[in-house]
């Protein structure tokens, strides 16, 4: 079988003319557990319209775990600040 080479790449659109939901969210940030949600949803509906390949969503949904074991690291064994702010999904 050949390998699909419609990747969306940052600042393109694919071959449906529409940019990937989910880049739109990214390129936003995702400093909350509601934009990393958004993001993943996003994520979902492009893998399903054919916006973004399998093995790309593959990788985001790697590094969003990645990402979400850091968070978890962090209020785990975070020291208590003045403020005592709960981490965010960013520094």
């Amino acid at each position: 079988m050949a390998k699909r080479s419609d990747r969306v790449v940052e600042g393109k659109q694919n071959h449906k003319g529409s940019t990937a939901r989910s880049l739109v969210v990214a390129r936003r940030g995702i400093a909350t557990a509601s934009d990393f949600k958004q993001a993943m949803v996003g994520l979902m509906f492009d893998v399903l319209d054919r916006r973004v390949t399998p093995e790309m969503s593959n990788a985001v949904c790697y590094a969003g775990k990645n990402m979400l074991k850091v968070v978890e690291l962090e209020q785990k064994f975070a020291v208590a600040n003045a403020n005592k702010r709960l981490p965010s999904l960013t520094a």
